[in-house]
């Protein structure tokens, strides 16, 4: 697939949109973390905010229409866009999915 110029445009709108939202890190870790595969209350475990933190960022990224909040409690975003310098973010989350070493 080939994408143009018009396209690039589009990339960069939702790039600035999930920035604005993506204040803190623990945000951007909840972006991340927001696959729709993951429980709303293990994102907040895994991103290091209180469910309800979670909950109100969920509610206020569907707004903007960046997430999808219609599978109650398994929110996904609507677009696969994580901005290239948020690399410590998606580190951190990596490393929180590893298993723990075993014995």
């Amino acid at each position: 697939m080939v994408f143009g110029s018009a396209d690039d445009s589009v990339l960069r709108k939702i790039e600035a949109a999930v920035r604005k939202l993506g204040t803190t890190k623990e945000r951007r870790k909840a972006w991340i973390l927001a696959d729709g595969q993951r429980k709303t209350e293990d994102i907040a475990r895994l991103s290091g905010n209180a469910l309800r933190t979670i909950q109100m960022f969920v509610q206020e990224t569907d707004r903007a229409g960046l997430m999808d909040a219609s599978r109650r409690g398994y929110p996904r975003r609507r677009f696969d866009v994580i901005p290239s310098d948020w690399d410590g973010e998606i580190n951190e989350v990596d490393k929180a999915l590893e298993p723990p070493p075993s014995s």
